[in-house]
Formats: C-alpha cells, sequence, structure tokens
C-alpha cells in the first residue's frame, strides 16, 4: 500500500532540520533523554498554531487521535503536561533564531510582485491574538479578555514580512510604524488606523510614496481636478490640501484623492 505525506508533514519538510538541531543544542544544552524533544514541541505548537487549536489538552487531544502520523512527522508522544513544562522552561530565543533562519532564506528568493511601477511595494497593519487573562493579567485589553498586538511590515516581493513586532493589544499602531524604516521609491500600503497627516508628511519627504483611505472627516480643499478615462472604474481624480485649522499649522503637503466605483 502506498504512503502519502500529510500536508502537516509536507510544511515541515521545509525547515532546515540540520539547523533546527543545531539551533536545540545551541540554546537548549544537554537534556534528560526522556524529556520532549524541541521538535516534538514544535510539531504540537504548529499542529495547535495550523488546527486552530484552544489549549494544551486540545492539541494533545488532536496529536493523539492521529497516533499512526507520528512516525512520519518525526515526533514522539507528547502529553499536556510535558508540553506546558517544554513551554515553560524551553529557551524563547530559539524560535527567534529560527525564525531569522527562515527569513533570510526566504528573502534570498528573488521573486517580484506583479504590479507595473518601480520600487518595493509594503503593506503595514496590526492585527490582535488574543490570550489567557489568568496567565496574561498585564495585557488586559478591555476587561473582558487580554490580548497582544501584532504590528506586521508585508515586503511584496515574495510576500514575506519585512518588519514584525509584539506590543500588549493596547499598544500604539503609529508608535510601531515610526520605527519601520522604508528605502527611498518604496510604496507604504496602510488603512485608516494610520492617519497620522505628520507621519504622512515625513513619508513624503523621505521619498517615499503611500496609499490608504481618506478619514470621512476630513476637512480638504480640491486644488486641482484631473481628467478621468472613460471606463477606467475612477469616479474623481483630484489633488486636495487638508485645510483645517490643525493641519495648517502642520504645513500638510498635498494629496491625490481618488474614487473609484
Amino acid at each position: 500500500m502506498a504512503h502519502h505525506n500529510t500536508v502537516l508533514s509536507q510544511l515541515l519538510k521545509l525547515l532546515p532540520r540540520h539547523k533546527f538541531d543545531s539551533l536545540s543544542q545551541q540554546l537548549d544544552g544537554k537534556r534528560r533523554a526522556d524529556a520532549l524533544s524541541r521538535w516534538s514541541q514544535f510539531v504540537a505548537l504548529a499542529t495547535g498554531h495550523l488546527g486552530g487549536r484552544k489549549s494544551l489538552r486540545d492539541i494533545t487531544s488532536t496529536l493523539d487521535s492521529q497516533s499512526s502520523h507520528r512516525y512520519h512527522l518525526g515526533c514522539k508522544k507528547v502529553s499536556k503536561s510535558a508540553l506546558g513544562r517544554a513551554n515553560e522552561k524551553l529557551d524563547y530565543r530559539f524560535y527567534c533564531e529560527l525564525f531569522s533562519c527562515l527569513y533570510t532564506r526566504c528573502n534570498n528568493k528573488d521573486e517580484k510582485h506583479p504590479f507595473k511601477f518601480k520600487g518595493k511595494l509594503f503593506s503595514i497593519d496590526g492585527s490582535l491574538f488574543d490570550v489567557a487573562m489568568e496567565i496574561f493579567p498585564w495585557a488586559n485589553y478591555n476587561n473582558k479578555k487580554a490580548a497582544f498586538k501584532l504590528h506586521l511590515g508585508l515586503d511584496h516581493d515574495g510576500l514575506i514580512p519585512a518588519f514584525a513586532s509584539v506590543t500588549i493589544g493596547k499598544g500604539s499602531e503609529m508608535e510601531q510604524a515610526r520605527l519601520f524604516k522604508f528605502p527611498k521609491g518604496s510604496t507604504v500600503v496602510f488603512d485608516k488606523g494610520y492617519s497620522d497627516y505628520t507621519w504622512h508628511n515625513t513619508l513624503t519627504e523621505q521619498g517615499i510614496f503611500f496609499v490608504t483611505r481618506i478619514r470621512g472627516n476630513a476637512v480638504y480643499e480640491v486644488i486641482k481636478t484631473h481628467a478621468v478615462r472613460e471606463n477606467s472604474g475612477v469616479i474623481s481624480d483630484e489633488t486636495i490640501r487638508y485645510s483645517s485649522a490643525t493641519n495648517k499649522k502642520r504645513n500638510t503637503t498635498v494629496r491625490r484623492k481618488i474614487v473609484r466605483q
């Protein structure tokens, strides 16, 4: 009977196992022979993440339900207590180093975005992910749940992260965005959560283009109206300047406002 690898097994093959084991020896040191291996911990965490599992018991139950596949994954039986100890005791820096290794490999792939303009293209956004309030009370988000926020800058050349940081859920998206350094001539896309006109001016001064949505309560004046091609999907194309008293003091640069169907 032919053997067919599971999807999880195929995904795990993308990891450089030699580098994985080398990092484990470097950061974890010598461990008891019966201790849960770093690889088994990783397989369990990957199962939990990809399968949307909600607890350690949920993860281990999922692995037990497919115990016949553990051999092909190179994973031993994972108990709830062993996984909990590994998560608590093993050095978190292992995964930082593993990410750096994988990122370097992905970054060497010379893939370009299909859009017809020169320069780099980035998208930035912040996403919440919930954690247990009883374990992370200091990450209190709204008195009902605890959460962290992942701030990510996506490089569309290869669709890999170019910038990433993690804060508590209430962490400011703008505070993190100001730390990201974009190359001159690049284009950055973001939503209305990044509507800081002073930062927009800074991007313009650095020779960086940006695309975002205008706030519904924005006050502006139209400086110039541009012709629109028929059947282009564009309703209007205008050059505007924000005209509120605050923005006049900031000397906000002009913007291009395009309305599409």
